[in-house]
């Protein structure tokens, strides 16, 4: 995932520089157009690699790890939300 979000960050930092800046930074522009489809052909094979593994067997996950900081992250956006209720509430 975090490949693809990088992937498609080049691409719109590319697009950006081609269109808003002009000539002047076309160049540039390309240069991070063709990196974030370099990033995507990499995301893809990645994901393909990963997916193969886990379908075979051979890739091994920790429960716990998983299980504790999705605890620990749903712990802090309720916290965040009922500080964002108590704080809309006192004004």
């Amino acid at each position: 995932m975090a490949w693809t979000r990088t992937s498609l960050s080049m691409i719109s930092i590319g697009v950006t520089l081609m269109k808003l800046f002009g000539k002047e930074e076309e160049t540039l522009g390309f240069v991070f157009l063709l990196l974030g489809v370099l990033f995507g052909g990499v995301s893809s094979l990645r994901f393909y690699k990963t997916f193969e593994m886990l379908d075979s067997g051979r890739f091994k996950t920790n429960s716990l790890t998983i299980m504790a900081t999705t605890i620990l992250s749903l712990l802090a956006n309720v916290t965040l939300i009922l500080l964002l209720v108590y704080k809309a509430t006192d004004e």
